[in-house]
């Protein structure tokens, strides 16, 4: 092989929570909807944004606080970060709008619309899967 030159790029994956949670939920990991008078529930196979369900329940008993406005604002207890969220919204051709995640908060924004006129979509309710240590 005189004169040639093999490149090899390493491969590295990282599988973290959120690729793990893809097939089965860890011990600890929960998943949620909440609708907009804040009743809250166990999504138990019927989300709308593909939050797969958890195995254990009790998910509601976890949140510290939600402030529903145009934004919605959900924070969790101590000891609990966000996995994935999405708000579902009203409106004709509205799939699901990925949340803003950040630790223990996450903010839920209403859905663009997509197509013209350029318009926002209230939020119908939100789904979101988070682990507590």
């Amino acid at each position: 092989m005189a004169g040639t030159t093999i490149w090899v790029a390493p491969a590295i994956q990282s599988i973290g929570v959120r690729r793990a949670w893809a097939v089965s939920p860890p011990p600890g990991c929960f998943a949620v909807k909440i609708e907009q008078d804040k009743t809250c529930d166990d999504i138990d196979g019927k989300s709308f944004c593909g939050i797969p369900p958890a195995e254990q329940t009790g998910g509601c008993s976890h949140l510290a606080s939600v402030t529903i406005d145009d934004d919605w604002t959900v924070t969790l207890t101590a000891g609990c970060t966000f996995v994935s969220g999405f708000s579902k919204c009203d409106g004709p051709d509205v799939s699901c709008n990925p949340a803003d995640l950040s630790g223990s908060s996450a903010t839920f924004h209403p859905c663009p619309n997509p197509k013209p006129p350029p318009e926002e979509f209230a939020i119908g309710h939100i789904e979101f899967s988070f682990c507590c240590t």
